[in-house]
């Protein structure tokens, strides 16, 4: 089974690898158009991206696995009935934005990629401009790299929504840790109030001891919740800081794309679609 998630991982690595490629060349040899250019870039820009975020993922897959593994047990793992709602609402919004985000791109890529078809292209015009080596002037050769970008672009999405989606998941469970912190906290207040601990501590030194060991474990539970959230800093920024770099680039690509195309175009709706 472990040889069939790497031949997929090797194909979705090659798709979006060699669209790239082919797309870079098309941009800075064969492309002597500034709108070209433009239009060209936008899709590039958006597959470098891609392509940078997964060679980080590759590259630190195993503390990303480090970090699930760790929020699945002690002393992250939820302690009684409280802290497992609090931690099954935590789950359920990262659930629920997931399913928003990837439901929104996957509209988005099926919009763009099937809008072409009623815009009367003529055969042999590809769907994203490319430089491609062999001839693709046959009917059969051409639909197979016509539906070869299609797939990278699928691929690509489908990508992009796992690598945001964890980044805002993760973040979402550090805040699910500081809850349940908070709400074991306020349990050992409500046990163990002031007035319990001030009149039986001299008679009863185990509900003391008892009571310092609870602190105790809520101490150490803080210090973890930082930990792994340093952990998942230094696994994500350099992806956040590739996103933030491109997100910015194309932005501005797309204002000036969107500014000469009609507002009743599908490709202004694509642009619009990726951009929100």
């Amino acid at each position: 089974m472990l040889w069939c998630i790497d031949i997929w991982l090797e194909f979705c690595i090659f798709s979006i690898y060699w669209f790239t490629i082919s797309g870079s060349i098309y941009l800075f040899v064969i492309s002597d158009d500034v709108d070209d250019f433009s239009d060209t870039s936008f899709m590039l820009l958006s597959m470098l991206a891609i392509c940078a975020k997964v060679m980080i993922a590759i590259s630190k897959r195993s503390d990303i696995i480090g970090v699930v593994t760790a929020l699945e047990n002690q002393p992250h793992k939820p302690v009684n009935l409280e802290t497992q709602l609090l931690q099954d609402r935590t789950d359920e919004r990262v659930r629920l934005f997931t399913v928003c985000y990837g439901c929104l791109t996957e509209a988005t890529v099926c919009y763009g990629t099937i809008a072409p078809f009623f815009q009367n292209i003529p055969f042999g015009y590809l769907p994203y401009k490319a430089w491609i080596p062999h001839d693709y002037s046959t009917p059969a050769v051409y639909w197979c790299t016509y539906c070869q970008q299609l797939i990278s672009v699928f691929v690509a999405a489908n990508l992009n929504i796992g690598f945001d989606t964890i980044i805002f998941g993760s973040l979402m469970q550090i805040c699910g840790q500081f809850n349940m912190l908070k709400c074991r906290l306020e349990m050992i207040i409500d046990e163990f109030d002031a007035k319990q601990i001030g009149s039986q501590s001299t008679t009863n030194p185990a509900l003391l001891r008892t009571y310092e060991r609870y602190i105790e474990d809520c101490i150490k539970y803080h210090i973890a919740i930082f930990k792994i959230s340093e952990r998942i800093n230094s696994i994500f920024n350099s992806i956040i800081f590739v996103q933030y770099s491109a997100s910015s680039i194309i932005i501005c690509v797309s204002v000036l794309l969107i500014s000469h195309m009609p507002v009743s175009s599908p490709k202004f709706m694509t642009i619009a679609m990726v951009r929100a």
